[in-house]
């Protein structure tokens, strides 16, 4: 028998990686989905996040 023990984990802030299998309509809903949740941003080419 195996006991699991879950625990909620809440992001401070996300930055979205690997994401260029999505469509357009996916991107949109995928930031929208995260833009609620918690602090987003895209970080465009070049630019750069202190963290």
């Amino acid at each position: 028998m195996v006991d699991h023990e879950f625990q909620q984990v809440v992001l401070a802030r996300a930055f979205p990686i690997h994401d260029i299998q999505l469509s357009k309509v996916g991107l949109d809903y995928f930031d929208a989905w995260l833009e609620e949740e918690t602090d987003y941003a895209r970080i465009l080419a070049g630019d750069s996040v202190d963290l």
